[in-house]
């Protein structure tokens, strides 16, 4: 079976990992935080949009959002917090000045992504919080001018009625993570994290988890072969023990090389190859 290790477990990590299990990839996702989704998915937005700057970038995000339409189909597996929502309320781009997105227009129309031009009065009506004002460019805070208010306006925006967000990313990854157990990931690996969390993850995982500074209680552990061996140098994590030091031997073989070497004690005549006898008093070129 092939193998895949990914780096990551927040949303695309644990995406990741559930198209290569369905694929028949046995993963393994490395994350540093305690739970799945809590890095950066967790503080993001979560917006589902399409104004992307190449071709693959806005057929992929499209893609994504007939995922997100269909959400416990597409994850195929139950998860005990229930399943995230996806809140479709478009997606409002807005435009300095006519010129402005012209090329987000055109890939629009080429790759059929539905959009709607709003001209100001548009925007007031659908969104009668937001000002048509223009502040472009922008100025630094300390401008006098700053909070001054603008003579002018922007040139409306293109909205995309099938865009949104995902209320709540971290539930969402979490689905992944059920999705990814039930289709066979092989494990998580924990890394520095309290013991309290890590054993909670492994009671609640359907698959092992991999220790390394999270605790006795995951259902295996790992070391770097560089901590074990007493190689590292620095820094000495808490969650690390030596079985060794071979540093110490290694640094201490280095010196006394050096100092042989600087003595004329090595290499030695022992140490070192010979002409055969019938050709010792060839004669030599000298250098110079």
């Amino acid at each position: 079976m092939k193998q895949a290790v990914i780096i990551g477990a927040g949303i695309i990590g644990c995406a990741t990992a559930l198209q290569l299990a369905r694929r028949g990839y046995r993963t393994t996702n490395v994350d540093k935080n305690a739970e799945v989704g809590s890095g950066s998915t967790a503080n993001s937005c979560a917006i589902v949009r399409f104004s992307y700057s190449t071709p693959e970038g806005v057929m992929l995000a499209h893609e994504g959002c007939h995922y997100w339409l269909n959400w416990p189909q597409f994850l195929g597996a139950p998860d005990e917090r229930g399943y995230a929502k996806f809140v479709q309320c478009g997606h409002l781009m807005l435009r300095i000045d006519e010129s402005d997105r012209a090329q987000v227009i055109e890939r629009y129309r080429e790759l059929g992504i539905r959009f709607e031009t709003w001209d100001n009065a548009r925007i007031r009506e659908r969104l009668p919080f937001m000002t048509t004002e223009s502040f472009f460019p922008p100025k630094p805070v300390d401008d006098p001018q700053f909070f001054s208010d603008s003579a002018s306006e922007i040139a409306g925006g293109i909205f995309t009625p099938d865009a949104g967000y995902i209320p709540d990313p971290l539930l969402a990854t979490h689905n992944l993570r059920r999705a990814v157990e039930a289709a066979g990931a092989f494990s998580i690996v924990l890394e520095s994290i309290p013991r309290e969390l890590g054993a909670r993850i492994t009671s609640e995982l359907r698959i092992p988890t991999i220790g390394i500074g999270a605790g006795p209680d995951c259902d295996g552990q790992v070391l770097v072969i560089h901590d074990l061996l007493g190689l590292s140098f620095g820094h000495k994590p808490k969650f690390t023990r030596r079985y060794a030091d071979l540093g110490e031997i290694i640094s201490r073989a280095a010196v006394e090389y050096c100092r042989d070497v600087q003595q004329g004690r090595f290499p030695s005549d022992e140490e070192s190859y010979h002409l055969p006898v019938e050709h010792r008093d060839v004669p030599v070129a000298k250098r110079g």
